[in-house]
């Protein structure tokens, strides 16, 4: 029984080390400092799409309440595309932003109106260089609290709102203004949707166009 108990033990910790580097370091006696796991997180390969431990009704990403210092080789980039994350989920995401994630994708999933603003509050001074809601439930009032963030949000490069069918001309024409009137740097857009027109469109392609950005890094 004892061989077999440290035959676990040897299969065990290995994952632990690599599943949990990031969590919050405690004071003990000989506990290595945070410079210290820091480094030794860096060695540790950090999947860019890392699933999430399941999501229940109740807990949703709880998990997160645990971290106090990301380590930034494994998390400038977290993709939690379908994961099944909800607007309910919105402030733990926004915790994530708060805490220097570069790109954060979150494809695939149920975020509506009420995530997208809650992430867009959190964008302004921020690390975030791209943020990718791609299909979701974005609508209007979602699309146009990310466009509005970009004035203050310096780093912010990359949107990817398409498939996000509510999106309508508003939305659209939201980004024309952030364009048209703030010094934004906004370089790539995705916010193809069925239900924006072509007036909206070709407005947000003129001011697009007439910014000096790339013509092929507009997706409509």
């Amino acid at each position: 029984m004892r061989r077999y108990s440290r035959i676990l033990l040897l299969l065990v910790l290995p994952v632990c080390a690599v599943c949990f580097p990031f969590f919050s370091w405690t004071e003990s006696p000989g506990a290595q400092s945070p410079e210290d796991v820091g480094s030794t997180a860096e060695q540790i390969p950090c999947p860019e799409h890392r699933p999430l431990p399941p999501i229940d009704p109740v807990e949703g990403l709880s998990w997160l309440d645990h971290v106090s210092n990301l380590s930034a080789p494994c998390f400038a980039k977290v993709n939690f595309g379908w994961d099944g994350i909800s607007d309910a989920d919105a402030p733990r995401l926004v915790r994530m932003i708060e805490a220097g994630v570069q790109t954060l994708v979150l494809y695939q999933n149920q975020l509506g109106d009420e995530a997208a603003s809650q992430l867009a509050l959190a964008l302004p001074e921020s690390n975030v260089h791209e943020i990718d809601l791609s299909h979701n439930q974005v609508g209007d009032k979602g699309a146009e609290a990310i466009a509005n963030a970009l004035a203050t949000a310096p780093l912010l490069r990359t949107v990817r709102l398409n498939a996000n069918d509510r999106i309508g001309d508003a939305g659209v024409t939201a980004f024309t203004h952030a364009i048209v009137d703030f010094d934004v740097a906004l370089q790539e857009l995705w916010i193809a949707s069925p239900r924006s027109g072509k007036e909206a469109k070709d407005a947000l392609r003129e001011a697009w166009h007439g910014s000096g950005r790339d013509p092929g890094l507009l997706h409509l």
